[in-house]
């Protein structure tokens, strides 16, 4: 199994992860390359840790061959805690890449922007504003669109209307 942590931080999820599944690769992908990862190196050889931005090609070919390597038996994406457009970004790799899960805690809502700035394209803009006219919880929209999101984006990978798993 391996496991992919996403904007990992210190490495806390991915501890948890090591010790309750301790047959699995853990690779941690944080932009932040000057963190203090000490309190991981026990556990060297099944927690990696990458400095890489989640936008580089580079984070898709580590996870293809991190999956070719150790995924046989299963893999998942795991983002907690991930800042806006950043939750739309571990959606996409979890289908460009084949894995097979994907467990996503959005922090916040896309950073509002004018159209000109907006370094991703315009995903996620506007959902408070929607929200507030729809007398909606933003954040519950937002979990709405990334859910959508990963239906959509799953139909045109395989050219079908869904399956019958509940995505």
């Amino acid at each position: 199994v391996v496991i992919f942590d996403l904007c990992s931080g210190k490495g806390f999820t991915s501890l948890l992860l090591a010790h309750r599944y301790p047959k699995a690769r853990v690779f941690m992908v944080d932009k932040c390359a000057k963190m203090n990862l000490k309190h991981l190196d026990s556990l060297a050889g099944r927690v990696f840790f990458s400095a890489a931005d989640l936008y580089a090609r580079d984070v898709e070919v580590l996870i293809r061959d991190a999956l070719a390597e150790h995924g046989a038996n299963g893999s998942c994406i795991v983002g907690v805690h991930l800042c806006g457009d950043l939750s739309r970004r571990a959606v996409e790799l979890f289908i460009a890449c084949g894995v097979d899960g994907l467990v996503l805690s959005p922090c916040c809502l896309v950073r509002e922007l004018n159209a000109g700035k907006r370094p991703r394209g315009r995903f996620g803009y506007g959902v408070a504003s929607l929200a507030r006219r729809s007398n909606v919880d933003a954040y519950k929209l937002w979990c709405v669109f990334l859910f959508n999101h990963i239906r959509v984006a799953m139909d045109a990978t395989t050219g079908d209307g869904g399956d019958d798993d509940g995505v």
